[in-house]
Parts: structure tokens; sequence; C-alpha cells
């Protein structure tokens, strides 16, 4: 358990503190339950301070973070029905599609580590406020759910216009025009 002046509970800024208490204390409730995983207390505890840190580092837990990670969690899994359900003129192999699934795993993780350096430059540039956070979260917001409707459309379920439009307008105001991406060296 977690004390106030112990040393492991002043890394993490308040809120993670709380959060990470808040987990501590779930995960002794669910100890005490015969059914479940079985694990030892300091590996609990380790995940609770990792997962906190993760949370801190890309920025804290809000309706951002929240629908990107719902986002990125539903891309993978209509990726995954659209190449089982769709058939293209050749026959892919189970390993090339383990291939594109792995490609787009580390994509995900990818754009998460942005959300984290943009969470960093907020802290930075803007003394604490969120404006590259959520304007990097809220393009991949956009870009993921238009990568899902490219996903769902391919399996030949119609789709409103509405939902391109929402998507396309997000993705449009989170856009910068003025600056074009890296070059590969």
């Amino acid at each position: 358990m977690i004390k106030k002046g112990n040393a492991a509970g002043n890394i993490f800024p308040s809120g993670a503190r709380l959060q990470l208490r808040l987990i501590h204390l779930f995960l002794l409730r669910n100890a005490r339950r015969k059914e479940g995983i079985r694990m030892n207390m300091d590996t609990r505890l380790w995940l609770c301070a990792v997962g906190s840190g993760i949370v801190s580092l890309l920025g804290g837990w809000d309706m951002w973070l929240t629908a990107l990670l719902i986002l990125l969690a539903i891309d993978m899994i209509s990726e995954i029905i659209r190449s089982l359900l769709v058939r293209t003129g050749r026959k892919k192999a189970k390993s090339s599609r383990s291939k594109l699934l792995l490609r787009g795993a580390i994509k995900k993780i990818y754009i998460l580590c942005l959300v984290a350096m943009g969470a960093l430059l907020d802290q930075i540039v803007f003394e604490g406020d969120t404006l590259v956070r959520n304007t990097v979260a809220g393009y991949y917001i956009a870009t993921e759910g238009l990568h899902i409707l490219e996903h769902i459309s391919a399996c030949g379920v119609p789709l409103p216009k509405l939902l391109y439009s929402v998507l396309h307008a997000l993705r449009k105001d989170h856009d910068d025009d003025h600056s074009s991406p890296p070059r590969a060296l």
C-alpha cells in the first residue's frame, strides 16, 4: 500500500496518485475472490504504477483519450473482420494477415506515441493546456473513424453520408495544412 510519505507515491501527479490508489483498492477487493487470475500483490502494484504512468504520459484520462482508444480497438477488430469476410482476387496466406495485423498494431502504438509527444509539448510550450494533445488526438480520432467506415463499407454495409461528413470535417479541423510530413532518408 502506498502511503503519502512514500517515495513511490510522489513520482506521480496528484491525479495519477489518486488513480493508482483506486486501482490498488479495486485489485485488493478482487484478490479476496476465489476465482480469477491470482497475482502477487507486488505484481499488481507494479501494473498499477505502470498503467498510471502511461496514462499520465498520455496527458491524463479524458474523453479524447477514451474515444481514441475505443476507435483504435474498433479499427483493429473491423480490419480482422474485413480480412475474414472480404476476399480479394488473390488468396492471402494466414502469415500475410498476421503481418498486416502486426503492422497495424505497431501503427497504433506510434499513434499513442504521438499523443504522448503532444502532451509533453503542451507541458513545455503551453504550460499545461491540452491544445497540441487534443489536436493530435482529434486528427487520429477522425482518421480511425474513416478507416472503420471504409472497413464496414467494404463488407457491404450501407453507411449514412452524415458520418463521412462529420469525420471529414473533424479531420480537416485538426489537420495542419502548413506543415508537410517528414521525408524518409
